[in-house]
């Protein structure tokens, strides 16, 4: 795939998602008496947990290939 090809993929995709976990709704003034809106808002979050599993996954891997190839 070229560059051009991933970006339309994920603009297609995953890049709402992001957009809405990364966004500060913390700053928009809601009601006092509204936390349900607030825990709604925090749930965008969980959407980008498979990235970060598959980030971390990947990182054991190369630490284990480095020990394992290092010597």
């Amino acid at each position: 795939m070229t560059h051009i090809e991933i970006a339309k993929t994920y603009a297609k995709g995953m890049l709402v998602f992001d957009l809405l976990a990364t966004f500060p709704f913390y700053l928009i003034p809601i009601g006092s008496d509204d936390n349900n809106l607030e825990v709604v808002f925090k749930l965008f979050r969980l959407t980008r947990l498979p990235k970060i599993v598959n980030l971390l996954e990947m990182s054991r891997i190369t630490k284990l290939a480095d020990a394992i190839f290092s010597g």
